[in-house]
């Protein structure tokens, strides 16, 4: 077999494998079980937002909490050329904290039969360990300011009350949200996130 044969199959093999892990980061397990009446099946991270979410996770240390406001200290310059950042994820991420920061997002359409219906998602242990949620782990053990970008950032894809920005979740949801999501993994299980009313709207549980 000639070395331009076994190259082209090394290739071949390379693309089916990326193929499997886009399946497997559009279909996570545990995210899929949702209500699909509320949250769509299809809204779950895409493979570009999981890179984004992953760039996010890393650099945690760098976000910080004034009052309940989430900022980033941190350049575009160093972004682009310290965290690999391409331009379209800086113009994303400001997005992402511009959305974050929406105190008039403190409702959503349908906010009465999401109550009646209970859990909004499950992140299974899977999820929170090897998924696409595994980022959200990351930024919980960094602490509840990295979390809350990791979630807005995770949370981009949901309408509705998974949407709620970070702002209208306060400082002690994420701090209370790191704290379930360490315990679950510590424990083998997973967690659920409720909606409920009054603030802060959602709550978390370790399932």
């Amino acid at each position: 077999m000639s070395l331009d044969s076994l190259s082209g199959q090394a290739h071949d093999v390379e693309e089916d494998i990326m193929h499997a892990v886009s399946r497997r980061i559009a279909c996570s397990g545990g995210i899929a079980v949702m209500l699909g009446a509320i949250v769509p099946a299809h809204a779950v991270a895409a493979p570009e937002q999981s890179s984004l979410l992953q760039k996010v996770a890393q650099m945690g240390e760098r976000f910080r909490w004034e009052g309940n406001r989430l900022h980033l200290e941190a350049s575009t310059g160093e972004l682009r050329h310290r965290h690999g950042f391409s331009s379209a994820e800086i113009h994303e991420l400001r997005a992402v904290l511009r959305r974050a920061n929406d105190t008039s997002r403190a409702s959503a359409p349908g906010m009465d039969e999401v109550v009646a219906a209970g859990r909004l998602l499950y992140l299974s242990h899977s999820d929170l360990t090897v998924g696409t949620a595994a980022a959200l782990t990351a930024a919980a053990e960094v602490g509840p300011a990295a979390l809350a970008a990791a979630w807005a950032t995770f949370s981009a894809a949901f309408s509705g009350p998974l949407g709620f920005a970070t702002a209208v979740l306060g400082g002690a949801f994420f701090a209370d949200f790191a704290v379930k999501i360490l315990q679950a993994v510590a424990s083998g299980k997973g967690i659920g996130i409720y909606s409920q009313f009054g603030l802060p709207p959602l709550r978390v549980e370790v399932e």
